[in-house]
């Protein structure tokens, strides 16, 4: 019986495809499982392998009047990364200022610039330079900016460019007018009923992340990113208690360490877990998710007045739940945002269990890895002392995110009390 490649073998821009009395392959070949009777001689199988495609990244100078594109003679396989280069031969169009590169002629397609990183597919990728009108374009040029062949216009530098938004199934943002040549940063969150936002992004592809602070030199649409949320972070009508089962558990928590109090928080209808019958007890956990729990496992009280966040719209999927917690004195925020969409860590979890049970937040914790210093020691002190968190081997891991699990665990106990 022919073995397969079971020791992994490997060679560099080739696959392996299997084995062959000669070298050259042109023997007998086998695959793995066939069968061979044997001579009366050793028998010595090759492995063969096949050279894997590669392409080809190309730059097109797009118009330029003099200059150099830049040279790229690397093959690269697909799904190889490339850093974009930059105007390395000083490519020059007379009347016009360079501003990157694009996968399409007339800079419809997806836009680089230098240093930014490029995913090879399954074909060649030409990159066009693409071009901006000066204001004093000779011959009467668009002074908008007819910088591409088919008549098509980029942002004419002393006016606004246009940044657009495809959220991709989410509720519709307006379109940014943005001053050429400035940084952008701080975009808006879309939202979409039953999904996490997980960034914007530069191509349809979802490939490629927006990156923050980035220079806008022309118009650009970005695209955004989604990520399907468990049930239990989804807006679901109310439930009568009578609908509730009477016993809830999950098929991936058996034996769990936390495996009781998750099924005590589950069959109260506190939580919930995934469609496919899991809980995923491991993963992190969102801010916005926190909040949502929080005002279905206890009541809180007006102390306060409304106070904005400028990352939670009043759309928002879970602004009630978060302005209850806001308004409640619960969460406060930093520089005016919440980031509902981070995974909570477990000091900001320390403090909105100790503010929501007015517990004192004081005192030193005896965790060694909590600094006498740290801004949340008063709210870990105070959950030790009702016995809320027991810590790990010494241990409380202030900036680790919260898991599914744990979350149930501080919650259960944070009910008894």
């Amino acid at each position: 019986m022919v073995q397969g490649n079971s020791g992994n073998l490997v060679r560099t821009g080739y696959t392996f495809k299997g084995w062959n009395t000669q070298a050259d392959g042109k023997g007998i070949s086998y695959a793995e499982n066939a069968t061979f009777q044997m001579g009366k001689a050793d028998v010595i199988l090759y492995a063969q392998w096949t050279a894997n495609p590669t392409y080809t990244v190309i730059y097109n100078a797009n118009g330029a009047t003099s200059g150099t594109v830049p040279k790229d003679s690397t093959l690269y396989e697909e799904n190889e990364t490339v850093m974009v280069q930059g105007n390395s031969g000083n490519l020059v169009r007379t009347g016009y200022t360079f501003a990157g590169w694009n996968t399409a002629q007339d800079g419809k397609g997806i836009a680089y610039i230098a240093n930014t990183p490029l995913i090879i597919g399954e074909a060649d990728i030409i990159l066009y330079a693409q071009w901006i009108a000066n204001s004093s374009t000779p011959g009467g040029g668009n002074a908008n900016g007819p910088s591409m062949p088919d008549g098509g216009s980029a942002s004419h530098p002393s006016t606004s460019i246009q940044l657009s938004f495809e959220t991709n199934g989410g509720l519709s943002l307006e379109d940014m007018e943005i001053t050429y040549n400035t940084r952008v940063s701080d975009l808006p969150v879309p939202t979409k009923e039953g999904f996490r936002f997980d960034g914007w992004y530069i191509d349809k592809a979802l490939t490629i992340q927006w990156a923050e602070d980035t220079l806008m030199r022309e118009n650009l649409t970005l695209y955004a990113k989604w990520i399907i949320l468990p049930t239990e972070e989804r807006k679901e009508p109310q439930q009568s208690p009578q609908s509730k089962p009477s016993v809830v558990t999950f098929e991936d928590i058996e034996n769990h360490w936390a495996q009781d109090m998750i099924e005590a928080l589950a069959t109260q209808g506190i939580i919930k877990g995934y469609e496919d019958g899991t809980f995923r007890p491991n993963e992190s956990i969102s801010r916005q998710h926190v909040a949502s729990l929080f005002t279905r496992a206890f009541e809180f009280e007006v102390i306060r007045p409304t106070a904005a966040f400028s990352d939670v719209a009043p759309n928002h999927m879970y602004y009630d739940a978060i302005m209850t917690l806001q308004q409640a004195g619960i969460i406060d925020g930093a520089d005016g945002a919440f980031r509902p969409t981070d995974n909570i860590t477990r000091a900001q979890l320390a403090k909105i269990l100790a503010n929501t049970l007015q517990l004192k937040s004081e005192g030193k914790s005896s965790f060694k890895d909590v600094d006498s210093n740290h801004w949340s020691v008063g709210y870990i002190a105070a959950l030790e002392r009702a016995e809320i968190t027991l810590g790990d081997n010494g241990k409380f891991h202030p900036e680790a995110s919260v898991t599914r699990a744990q979350l149930a665990v501080f919650i259960y106990r944070a009910m008894q009390q």
